[in-house]
């Protein structure tokens, strides 16, 4: 076996280190599983260049894992969740809802909101998608170093305006 490389415990594969997260190559040799089955591909029953594409799709797929969208197109907010906010920040409050249509229905999800004599104009959440595209940029490339044997994900907010209650037409970040 070349230097550099071992069998996957579960899949029995020679593949280099490359193939393995650090953690699962920290195992050592006869513990240590490949990202595809870790990822839940397996390999066993395949050829050479069959299990090559199968671990190449995973690390593919891995990589455009990284960020989950709102996919939904509306979401409900309880007065109450809305006039008694979980949390806050220097400039805004957050609260707890649920998605009601789209991909996503039945889901919680969250919104923030600027607080009072806080300019709320969508530009201003523009900052805040801006901020949160970086983050995934940094995201995917963490994820595809494989420090770790697990996925980071990150939630990519969209700005929506409230349509009821005492926030009507204010923007909001869900």
């Amino acid at each position: 076996m070349p230097y550099g490389s071992r069998c996957c415990s579960s899949c029995g594969r020679n593949l280099s280190k490359g193939s393995y997260s650090n953690n699962q190559w920290r195992k050592g040799v006869g513990q240590s599983r490949c990202y595809a089955c870790v990822e839940g591909g397996g390999g066993g029953g395949y050829g050479y260049n069959d299990q090559q594409q199968q671990h190449n799709q995973v690390v593919e797929n891995r990589s455009e894992r990284t960020a989950r969208r709102n996919n939904s197109n509306h979401a409900t907010f309880e007065n109450y969740e809305l006039t008694h906010p979980f949390a806050e920040g220097g400039f805004r409050w957050v609260a707890k809802g649920k998605y009601t249509e789209g991909a996503r229905s039945g889901e919680e999800c969250v919104c923030k909101w600027f607080k009072s004599g806080h300019v709320d104009q969508a530009r201003f959440f523009d900052l805040d998608i801006k901020a949160m595209e970086k983050a995934h940029d940094l995201v995917k490339e963490w994820n595809n170093r494989h420090m770790i044997d697990k996925m980071v994900m990150v939630n990519i907010p969209e700005v929506w305006t409230f349509t009821a209650g005492h926030l009507s037409g204010k923007k909001n970040l869900v």
